[in-house]
């Protein structure tokens, strides 16, 4: 919250899994709340959100500042008379671009658009429409810097973090914080990210798309390790490192 506010943004998105239980729910309220920006504070709900509903979302994130997009969308006008039209997608359609039609009706083409989509691999069906960028998390970075330990962490994604360009669409995929599947990050720093726009600007850091790395690929001893991170009891485990937690 402390670094965030310190950039002074003046929009701030937050692209979903808020919480892993319901009891999380109050604090990260609380902790939402202390986000400042100047124009707004807007978030969509990730895949470890369900435990609470959509309305309790909707109402203790305007009781936070936030407004959640859930499906919907909103705009933003910009000083040269344009528009800055934000999207929220909720996460688990099956058909994003039944959604996205709907979202994009009566958008102009020299209209800026940002869509947040929490699960970076729907890019492939997100980037045949005229959206501009796409803001994505879910992935928590993969957890690891090292790509065949993170094979163990159940992360396949080809869009794990950073930014990509997909036909004449960015996206970018922030690492976030926590984890999922395993409580474990290595080498996977917590991040915030800073976005400036430019005026006829261009970007040329873009990352290309992870490989898939087939089972055959793998080591005798990775194969073993594999087997050894799966029988690990992960809740015992969570466990644990919440109780240290709490103690600090």
């Amino acid at each position: 919250v402390s670094i965030t506010n310190a950039l002074k943004p003046d929009i701030i998105l937050i692209t979903g899994d808020f919480i892993t239980k319901r009891a999380g729910f109050e604090p990260c309220m609380e902790t939402i709340s202390r986000l400042k920006a100047r124009i707004g504070i807007w978030g969509i709900l990730g895949n470890c959100d369900t435990s609470v509903g959509c309305y309790q979302w909707k109402q203790g994130g305007k009781q936070a500042g936030m407004t959640m997009l859930i499906d919907e969308r909103t705009s933003i006008d910009l000083d040269d008379g344009k528009q800055l039209w934000l999207l929220g997608l909720n996460n688990g359609h099956s058909h994003n671009d039944l959604y996205l039609k709907r979202l994009m009706q009566g958008i102009k083409k020299d209209d800026a658009v940002i869509l947040l989509d929490h699960d970076p691999s729907n890019i492939e069906i997100d980037s045949v429409f005229d959206i501009d960028l796409v803001l994505s998390g879910d992935t928590h970075g993969g957890q690891c810097g090292v790509r065949w330990i993170r094979q163990f962490y159940g992360w396949k994604s080809k869009y794990l973090s950073g930014l990509y360009k997909i036909r004449d669409t960015y996206l970018y995929v922030n690492q976030g914080l926590g984890w999922h599947h395993k409580p474990v990050r290595f080498l996977c720093w917590p991040e915030v990210t800073l976005i400036t726009f430019v005026s006829g600007g261009n970007c040329t850091k873009v990352k290309e798309p992870e490989k898939a790395e087939g089972e055959h690929e793998l080591s005798r001893l990775q194969m073993f390790l594999k087997y050894i991170w799966h029988k690990i009891d992960t809740t015992k485990v969570s466990n644990i490192v919440r109780q240290e937690d709490m103690k600090e």
